[in-house]
């Protein structure tokens, strides 16, 4: 049997190892957007535990520069 051998130039192994990087480079980068994405979510469950701990909130607006607002508004957080 005869052995098949071949020899990459010094421009192709470049250009490959140029792929390699670029290919790792962007599953490092979906890598970290996962990790992003799972610490946003953490984050927004968090915030919702606590809105639902608070079920009204009470906003005290004053009267600024003669326009009329309210005094007190009764906001209900609803969290599905």
């Amino acid at each position: 049997m005869d052995s098949f051998s071949f020899v990459i130039s010094d421009k192709a192994s470049d250009d490959l190892n140029r792929i390699y990087v670029y290919i790792a480079n962007v599953l490092f980068s979906v890598d970290s957007a996962k990790r992003q994405i799972k610490r946003l979510y953490v984050a927004i469950t968090a915030l919702k535990k606590c809105l639902n701990d608070i079920p009204w909130l009470i906003l005290n607006r004053k009267n600024q520069a003669g326009l009329e607002g309210w005094s007190l508004i009764d906001i209900r957080f609803i969290t599905a």
